[in-house]
């Protein structure tokens, strides 16, 4: 949804100066200049810290996400219960 038509006083935003690896947005309003510098810091942060990869791999990637196996228990593996 292009949230531009809903509200018009948004605007996108392509950066010229750097370069994107994945897309991503934030819809900010034109006078919230605070929270943008505070998002601009936070991508900064997550970067420098090889969290933003590990978010990406999980929730785009769907790495790590595989089901996995249950668990010995004594409640379940002994006594039947909980199944």
């Amino acid at each position: 949804m292009d949230w531009s038509l809903i509200y018009p006083e948004y605007k996108g935003v392509i950066p010229d100066d750097r370069i994107i690896r994945r897309p991503l947005a934030f819809a900010l309003s034109p006078a919230s200049e605070d929270l943008a510098r505070i998002v601009d810091q936070w991508v900064v942060l997550e970067r420098a810290r090889g969290d933003s990869d590990a978010a990406y791999n999980y929730w785009v990637l769907g790495r790590g996400s595989e089901p996995q196996t249950k668990r010995w228990s004594i409640a379940h593996n002994v006594l039947g219960w909980l199944d």
